[in-house]
């Protein structure tokens, strides 16, 4: 087993083996993007092994990036899947969260992921929520149901809801939401009907918070599309990071992988 050390700075990345350094190396000018997905890849060839990293940890001069995975509370139903997180199981009336432990600040936060909600009947949805860390604990959940893991907390959430339906009869919905400690019920933003069906995904869901003059403001992109942009004041200065996902009478699996982070500091 060895310890690894990357570091990219002046125009020059450098690595570190064990505590000693191994590489140093000038990247011409372009070279590298001012931003970059972080990642790791493994593979094999006429000869088989094993590839793992553990314990991996991320810092830019942006911030912090908590490594999905390590160091993130897993609660409830929620467990490591194949190299992706399962919030929920195919059980009636189920939630779960993972919650990363330490708050974050939310003006200028940045999050990409992959969500899945398929596997089951078709309920009833999963979030990506910033829970209010003067009011949660990194190992809360909310309801099963209609409140997605997350009715119950105190925060505010993006959540995809494959139950929710309008007067036109659409039945998955994109939306941002708040919650208060000890109500299940979700208080409704903001509000996406026209969506590509949830269920048919894999979908990448992009977002990010911003600030406006009416206060925080919040943006969530579907597969590359803005679905939904709204101010939300009540989003607090920090928060813990968290997605959540639930099922009721009907079910899903409800999956996200490929989980990438920034923070502004």
């Amino acid at each position: 087993m060895a310890g690894v050390r990357v570091t990219v700075s002046g125009g020059r990345v450098r690595v570190r083996v064990n505590g000693r350094q191994v590489l140093s190396v000038p990247l011409g000018r372009g070279v590298l993007p001012g931003r970059v997905l972080v990642g790791f890849t493994g593979g094999t060839g006429g000869a088989a092994g094993s590839q793992t990293v553990l314990t991996a940890s991320a810092r830019s001069a942006a911030g912090s990036l908590p490594s999905p995975g390590g160091g993130w509370s897993f609660n409830r139903a929620a467990q490591m899947s194949a190299g992706a997180t399962r919030l929920t199981t195919t059980a009636v009336s189920t939630a779960g969260s993972v919650v990363y432990p330490a708050a974050v600040p939310t003006t200028g936060l940045k999050v990409t992921f992959t969500a899945q909600l398929a596997g089951g009947s078709g309920g009833n949805g999963l979030t990506f929520a910033l829970l209010n860390p003067a009011a949660t604990a990194a190992t809360a959940v909310g309801g099963t149901g209609a409140a997605l893991g997350f009715g119950g907390l105190s925060g505010v959430a993006v959540a995809l809801d494959t139950t929710r339906t309008n007067k036109l009869g659409a039945t998955e919905a994109a939306y941002i939401c708040t919650s208060s400690a000890g109500s299940p019920a979700l208080t409704s933003v903001q509000t996406a009907f026209a969506i590509p069906p949830l269920r048919a995904g894999p979908d990448v869901v992009t977002v990010q918070v911003s600030t406006s003059q009416a206060g925080p403001l919040m943006s969530v992109w579907l597969d590359g599309e803005l679905v939904v942009r709204t101010a939300v004041p009540t989003l607090t200065p920090t928060a813990l990071l968290a997605f959540t996902g639930a099922t009721g009478d009907r079910t899903d699996l409800h999956v996200v992988r490929d989980i990438a982070i920034s923070t502004a500091s």
